[in-house]
């Protein structure tokens, strides 16, 4: 049996009764069908629904089953990440480099650095006990990088 970490959207879930008669619930994700033994667990899945969840699984290759162990953090989608894709810079009758081009790529640098602190500090042990809202500590990680940036241009 293999524990792994991973992240997941959770697309629904059905509830069940194993064979031997303990209830359990099935949830649909990205990744495949999940099973979770443990209701209070299950509860907080369900309500994230439509969500990506890091959670820690267990996993028996040879019985082919994935078991929802415990729950690492939410991740809230950032939609301005949708927004540096806009413009279609095309040649002739054909789009350079597929068609997309980020509308400011320094910009889309620091994004990219920002998500990077961000998850790094969803999955940190320290920052789970943090009272800080996912928001609060998206705003960590881009005070992170105008810190580093700042440093760097003097």
């Amino acid at each position: 049996m293999e524990n792994k970490k991973v992240n997941v959207r959770i697309e629904g879930y059905e509830d069940k009764l194993a064979k031997t008669g303990v209830p359990y619930t099935r949830f649909k994700t990205n990744e495949g069908w999940m099973s979770c033994f443990e209701s209070e667990l299950a509860k907080k899945l369900k309500g994230l629904k439509g969500q990506i969840v890091s959670v820690n699984i267990a996993i028996d290759e040879e019985r082919g089953f994935k078991n929802i162990r415990t729950i690492n953090g939410v991740y809230e989608e950032d939609k301005s990440q949708q927004k540096i894709k806009e413009e279609v810079v095309m040649k002739g009758d054909k789009p350079i480099n597929g068609g997309i081009v980020p509308k400011n790529n320094t910009t889309a640098m620091y994004v990219s650095y920002a998500k990077d602190i961000f998850c790094a500090m969803v999955g940190s042990p320290i920052w789970q006990k943090s009272d800080l809202t996912q928001k609060e500590k998206m705003q960590v990680a881009i005070e992170l990088v105008k810190q580093a940036r700042e440093a760097f241009e003097k």
